[in-house]
């Protein structure tokens, strides 16, 4: 049984998806990057954004159970772990649990990817 509400997820999905489309508008291409210095520079730029931040707050303003949650379907939309070992994952999540739950998953490449495809292999969808 999930252990949060979906419309929380998707909540957190459509910000994941909000800072995945600044970080793409952000990234040079190779020959910017070669005329204009290293790619950490311009990702330093964007360090103190608010988009990064939003999804931060979003998952800090959660419970630690809905923390919990969030991480395990994200384990598990990324392949890491299946359906049949959701309370493996869950008691994975919970023994991993700490404060830094918003800065983890915001660093976490196609967040909103695996958080949709962990809801869709429990049979819940984005949608509802």
């Amino acid at each position: 049984m999930l252990g949060i509400a979906v419309e929380k997820v998707s909540e957190v999905i459509d910000k994941a998806k909000a800072l995945e489309v600044h970080l793409e508008m952000a990234e040079p291409d190779a020959a910017a990057d070669a005329a204009e210095g290293p790619v950490h520079e311009v990702l330093e730029d964007y360090a103190d954004d608010m988009t990064r931040q939003d999804l931060r707050d979003v998952i800090d303003g959660l419970s630690e159970e809905e923390q919990i949650n969030l991480v395990a379907l994200t384990w598990l939309g990324r392949g890491t772990y299946t359906a049949d070992d959701w309370s493996a994952t869950l008691a994975e999540a919970e023994r991993a649990h700490n404060n830094h739950t918003g800065d983890y998953l915001a660093a976490i490449p196609l967040l909103a990817s695996h958080l949709e495809e962990g809801l869709s292999q429990l049979g819940y969808s984005n949608a509802e």
